[in-house]
């Protein structure tokens, strides 16, 4: 903490302060840009008097000014406004001193001179308008191509990375995966492995920019509420997640569901899953699925694959945490998230539901 007697140095700094060195900087940019363009439509303006200067002795009678055009033409293209700008101004002055008699003065001989003067400058400036709008569509248009060439090579390497990923994945399920008989097995690996597609589509439909967090519990819980919207409540602000988050989720997700659907709320015909979701003020998420009405729970004695899903559910993800209680009145399972790096847009006053379908949906809830 500063106090009165320490010195300015000590200060803690403002916040949303911005470092002196950073705006020198900015500065000394925004000057070396400026000298730059400056210096090309002064190339510009001096290339086309010297032009002028050349053709002046074929022919004496030419026109003082059309070669200006092409210098405030080539200056705007390569250097924005300033530049076509400096080339313009240097480049009147400079033919109407050299070109237009009496030579050498800046005092035009009759009224015919100054209009046609007038006429120039606004063609001239025209010019400019017109070359400064085509320069700035040409490099949004090259900044859209080097974006999508960007995002490109982002998604090459996404789904080579994700595609290892899965693979250990799917790995490690069927080497963990344990049943009593065969075809209990083969259900168990094609539940989990589907809810690892489940995700991958929604991160492909989202070109593995994310997934809604919405729409990944309703898919995941859609079966369990078909003839009983009652039994599932879903509601919570709009909440993207990562690539990493999305997955780690659906997995967690789809152990929930299986666990419920076997021992849980979904195994009665009175049970019912809530799953809500929110940020703190910080920005941190937090998510919570807890089941209701089902058989009384008992802690387990060992855990299984699906426990240890749900606890390392997000031990990859930076901020992750996931939490277990298990309440006699029905499983809790806590997720924390960190804030997300990127903007994105938060949700209304009022929750925004979850959408699914015309049927998937619950008085107040869904």
């Amino acid at each position: 903490m500063w106090h009165p007697g320490s010195t300015p140095s000590d200060r803690p700094p403002t916040p949303g302060a911005r470092p002196p060195k950073a705006g020198v900087r900015r500065l000394a940019e925004s000057l070396t840009s400026l000298l730059r363009a400056g210096l090309v439509g002064l190339t510009c303006a001096a290339g086309a008097t010297a032009l002028r200067a050349l053709l002046d002795f074929a022919a004496p009678d030419m026109a003082p000014y059309p070669l200006i055009f092409p210098a405030v033409l080539f200056g705007t293209l390569a250097a924005g406004l300033t530049g076509g700008l400096v080339a313009l101004v240097i480049g009147m002055a400079a033919s109407d001193y050299l070109f237009v008699p009496p030579r050498f003065t800046f005092n035009p001989e009759n009224l015919t001179h100054g209009l046609s003067l007038t006429v120039t400058v606004i063609a001239l400036l025209i010019v400019l308008w017109l070359a400064a709008i085509y320069r700035t569509t040409m490099l949004l248009r090259a900044n859209e191509r080097e974006e999508a060439e960007n995002h490109l090579r982002f998604l090459l390497r996404e789904v080579d990375h994700r595609a290892n990923n899965l693979l250990a994945v799917v790995q490690s399920i069927v080497k963990l995966t344990k049943a009593d008989d065969g075809e209990l097995l083969r259900r168990t690996l094609l539940g989990r492995i589907s809810a690892l597609g489940h995700a991958h589509q929604l991160l492909a439909a989202s070109r593995w920019r994310g997934a809604d967090l919405a729409t990944l519990v309703g898919e995941e819980l859609r079966p369990y509420a078909l003839g009983d919207a009652g039994r599932v409540s879903i509601r919570g602000p709009s909440m993207p997640l990562s690539p990493g988050e999305a997955e780690a989720l659906a997995m967690a997700f789809h152990e929930l569901a299986t666990n419920a659907a076997k021992y849980g709320a979904f195994s009665t015909p009175g049970g019912m899953v809530a799953v809500t979701w929110d940020r703190d003020d910080s920005g941190a998420r937090h998510i919570r699925w807890q089941e209701d009405g089902g058989p009384a729970v008992v802690t387990p004695d060992r855990k299984g694959f699906g426990a240890r899903v749900l606890e390392q559910a997000l031990a990859a993800v930076p901020g992750g945490r996931t939490a277990l209680v298990w309440r006699r009145e029905g499983l809790i399972c806590e997720f924390d998230l960190a804030p997300q790096r990127q903007k994105e847009h938060r949700a209304p006053a009022d929750e925004r539901k979850a959408q699914l379908d015309p049927d998937f949906r619950q008085g107040a809830g869904f």
